[in-house]
């Protein structure tokens, strides 16, 4: 298809080839031509069989050209809609129960990088080891196998609605699905701060359950412990009932751009004055407890013609004696009765 460099390097080779036929200069047009017969090949009932190779030396020659003026703008251009690029057919368990690729090949707008096959396996096709784009290529190109935000939600769809029912991944593949489903929320948590005009409400409904909120148990298969965006309020107390679970919190962007509501707790600093509470109120009481003018000092002893006052509901739980309303006492002298009242 492509000769070798030493071939078409040479002045008098390229010039012999080119008499007999051969095209000694790749633009854009000529490469559509050829990507565009292997995309003609691959709808034959019974493609060649060295299809696949066929795609990896025209994406071979892409990235060691993609700095040539034919491929500018290689994300707009239809180079990315035909498929020529060789995919993985089949993936490791347990993602191979429902990954499975006829074709060989496939576009560049629907391949991912291995980067993120835990947040569009479903939606997309991962390409093939031997043709993921060098770093200069993705400089160039920096979305070139990253997914779009409507795969990332309708893999998210997925696994809610076909693996949260399949027994298998059930029995067996609990961890990795809870971590297949925390990825979907990281990725899309990220393109949200990155990008402040991203509004998943485009893609999510405000009644679609795709959020996992653990409130009871941590089983991510039970259709109860799955709510809409409807059913969260973010900085909710635990005690409320659409508190947003500590797992789940760590995506606010998020959810608010999918339309959680959010409570905005005032901040406000309450000033406590230290003090001795204890302390004041036994003085309080202390002061109180010979005060003749304090109404609960109902109780008057009489001690050598002095009258002392005292409440007798503070005596009556320190003493089983019975105090009447007036108290002749003799034999002691009225301060030293002072001292036994107050202790």
């Amino acid at each position: 298809m492509f000769l070798d460099h030493t071939i078409s390097e040479s002045t008098r080779g390229s010039r012999t080839l080119s008499n007999i036929g051969f095209k000694d200069n790749i633009d854009q047009k000529t490469f559509i031509k050829c990507v565009g017969k292997i995309e003609e090949l691959q709808k034959k009932l019974n493609p060649p069989p060295d299809i696949r190779y066929r795609g990896f030396i025209l994406v071979d020659y892409l990235y060691n050209n993609i700095n040539d003026v034919a491929f500018m703008n290689l994300e707009d251009n239809i180079i990315s809609r035909i498929p020529f690029v060789p995919i993985s057919k089949n993936l490791d368990k347990p993602y191979s129960m429902n990954y499975s690729r006829s074709q060989t090949l496939d576009c560049f707008n629907n391949v991912i990088l291995p980067t993120y096959k835990e947040v569009a396996w479903s939606q997309m096709s991962l390409i093939a080891e031997d043709v993921i784009p060098p770093l200069h290529v993705l400089a160039k190109y920096p979305s070139l196998g990253k997914p779009k935000t409507v795969n990332v939600v309708e893999h998210l769809r997925f696994l809610y609605e076909n693996l949260r029912e399949n027994e298998e991944w059930k029995k067996n593949w609990s961890e990795i699905f809870k971590h297949n489903v925390y990825e979907v929320y990281n990725w899309l948590e990220e393109e949200c701060l990155n990008d402040e005009d991203l509004n998943l409400t485009e893609h999510i409904h405000p009644h679609d359950p795709l959020f996992i909120n653990f409130n009871k148990d941590h089983d991510p298969f039970k259709t109860e412990n799955w709510v809409s965006v409807r059913e969260l309020v973010l900085n909710s107390e635990p005690s409320e009932e659409k508190y947003v679970n500590a797992s789940l919190a760590k995506y606010p962007t998020m959810l608010k751009r999918a339309g959680a509501r959010e409570v905005k707790r005032p901040n406000i600093e309450i000033q406590v004055r230290l003090h001795d509470q204890p302390s004041i109120n036994k003085i309080k009481a202390l002061d109180s407890l010979f005060d003749p003018n304090f109404s609960f000092n109902d109780a008057t002893f009489i001690i050598k013609g002095e009258r002392i006052k005292a409440s007798r509901y503070m005596l009556a739980i320190s003493s089983s004696i019975i105090v009447n309303d007036v108290e002749y006492v003799g034999d002691v002298e009225p301060d030293s009765m002072r001292v036994l009242l107050v202790t």
